[in-house]
């Protein structure tokens, strides 16, 4: 019976060395409306991994891990903004998160000297916007859209 004992105390030394070493992962995927969102940055995360064609990561932490992971891509807003983990000591999977696009205004008012230009064309932007009577327009883009406007009047 002592021999036994022994062991089992032995044992039980060993447990936490072991346990120190150990990895856990955190992995999901990142959507934006159903389909998949490639090259999603997850900071906090150890590497800051990027999420891959099919919007999935992976990343492995030490047993025990504590931290707050942000999704991030340029023009997107998430859902959670972010997560935040506190001495993770087991796998951690589904931790999707789902983007949307962020949408900019860009308006003004097209002029010739002081006078309003009602009618014109602003090709370029979306929907190519018209001129209304007081020669102002409206269009919304996706944040960091880039393009050439050309404004025409018939």
């Amino acid at each position: 019976m002592a021999r036994c004992t022994t062991l089992a105390l032995f044992a039980l030394a060993i447990a936490p060395l072991t346990a120190a070493g150990q990895t856990v992962t955190i992995s999901g995927r990142i959507t934006a409306s159903i389909s998949s969102l490639p090259g999603v940055t997850l900071s906090g995360l150890p590497g800051d991994p990027v999420t891959d064609a099919t919007g999935n990561y992976t990343a492995t932490v030490s047993s025990g891990w504590s931290g707050t992971v942000t999704p991030t891509k340029a023009g997107y807003a998430f859902t959670p903004a972010s997560r935040t983990y506190s001495n993770v000591t087991s796998n951690q999977i589904s931790q999707d998160y789902s983007g949307s696009t962020q949408t900019v205004t860009i308006s003004g008012r097209v002029t010739a000297s002081i006078s309003s230009l009602p009618g014109v064309t602003l090709s370029g932007l979306p929907g190519d916007p018209v001129t209304d009577a007081t020669g102002n327009y409206t269009a919304t883009v996706s944040s960091g859209w880039s393009g050439t406007v050309t404004p025409t009047k018939a």
